[in-house]
């Protein structure tokens, strides 16, 4: 027989709602780790928009516009 893996894995839209109330109305340890969750992922999308803006003046500089 072979093993099934079933990805569980929630999306950042759909824990997003939890995470905000356990920040506001959780217990510790529980709020501390609410808030790291919410510092990474603020940590990861200032990441992509930074990636973002790098990748569009990139693009500009190739096609010889102003970066």
């Amino acid at each position: 027989m072979t093993a099934r893996v079933i990805d569980m894995t929630p999306t950042w839209r759909g824990i997003l709602p939890l995470l905000v109330e356990i920040a506001a109305d959780g217990r510790n340890p529980g709020r501390e780790m609410a808030w790291q969750e919410l510092r990474r992922m603020a940590d990861i999308a200032d990441a992509a928009v930074a990636a973002d803006i790098a990748a569009d003046k990139a693009a500009r500089a190739a096609e010889g516009g102003a970066a």
